[in-house]
């Protein structure tokens, strides 16, 4: 993954460096995840991103492009907003709410 598309990725996932660091970079190697330090390095192309945490960022992306071409396809007046469980996937959503709201599709978010 570019140093760039880590960055991008990061930012349609409303996703702050510390958030990423310490949610999407949260591994079976790196429990508590990682420093905002080495997220930006990784950004900026100093360090190679590690596969494991590529991966879960890829998810995250595939997730959230999942859901947008569901709306695209469907249309509806109204989305509702489904609850979620972590920060990365409240992020997530936000940003689903975003593009949905930019295609003239209502939102409701779920309550907590």
């Amino acid at each position: 993954m570019q140093a760039k598309q880590i960055e991008r990725y990061r930012r349609l996932l409303f996703l702050t460096v510390l958030e990423a660091a310490k949610n999407v970079a949260c591994t079976a190697t790196r429990p508590e995840g990682v420093s905002e330090r080495a997220w930006n390095r990784w950004e900026k192309g100093e360090a190679a991103i590690p596969q494991e945490v590529a991966d879960n960022l890829a998810a995250l992306i595939d997730e959230r492009q999942r859901i947008v071409s569901e709306l695209a396809d469907k249309r509806p007046s109204v989305w509702q907003m489904p609850p979620a469980d972590t920060l990365p996937q409240r992020r997530l959503l936000s940003s689903v709410a975003a593009e949905a709201a930019a295609m003239g599709i209502a939102v409701q978010e779920a309550e907590e």
